[in-house]
């Protein structure tokens, strides 16, 4: 929902949840059978209270209340981490929001204080990360030696034995089908040899400024 129909959305729910509490919650003199009645009623409404909620920017900002700062839409408590995601079933899904790792710290930070985002889904098939980090120390392989890890937002999407990675720096198509340890050797185009071309051929496509556009690899298929 966009901000307009959610607050429309929640004014009636909040109207409601009082409705239930007034007429069957705050009686005393009131038999035992409705006050279980509006308990349920009050306890369902509050499950549809927490799924609209989610669909809430906080676009108004908080307020305070005692000790706590509270929605002005959705009345939320500032802070609490969300648990359930809302999907339509057709169309795009939205999930979470672009983050960036941000300006470098005047400390020196390890590889989990730095971490921001570290999070998968996988979906239809497909496995896609998203990792942001912010500047951080690490031993350099199996030498004793420090170096700094860059800050950095890297989205990785496996697909089909295919591995992409994006990053601030630098984007990699890469495949799983060798073995993990195993010897790779690399070098620019010019510098490789056509029997070598043949079995990895590569498109690279550009616009007319000369700018890269596109890689694209080709499968080779096995001969049956």
């Amino acid at each position: 929902m966009n901000k307009k129909e959610l607050k429309v959305e929640i004014a009636k729910l909040f109207k409601s949840m009082d409705y239930v509490a007034d007429r069957y919650l705050s009686k005393t003199k009131i038999n035992k059978k409705k006050s279980e009645l509006g308990y349920n009623i009050y306890q369902q409404l509050g499950l549809l209270w927490e799924f609209l909620s989610l669909q809430c920017k906080h676009w108004d900002g908080y307020k305070k209340k005692g000790d706590k700062f509270l929605c002005k839409i959705c009345r939320k408590v500032k802070g609490i981490k969300e648990k359930y995601y809302l999907l339509p079933v057709n169309g795009g899904k939205v999930i979470g929001r672009m983050v960036k790792p941000g300006k470098d710290n005047l400390r020196k930070l390890s590889k989990k204080e730095a971490e921001i985002v570290n999070d998968t889904i996988k979906f239809h098939g497909a496995k896609l990360n998203v990792a942001v980090f912010k500047e951080y120390a690490s031993k350099f392989g199996k030498l004793d030696k420090e170096i700094n890890v860059a800050a950095d937002r890297v989205v990785t999407l496996e697909e089909n034995g295919l591995v992409v990675d994006i990053s601030e720096y630098i984007t990699g198509i890469k495949t799983k089908r060798f073995k993990e340890g195993g010897r790779i050797y690399g070098g620019f185009l010019w510098e490789l040899p056509k029997k070598i071309l043949r079995k990895m051929p590569i498109i690279l496509s550009y616009d007319k400024s000369g700018k890269l556009a596109e890689i694209e690899l080709i499968h080779l298929q096995k001969k049956m």
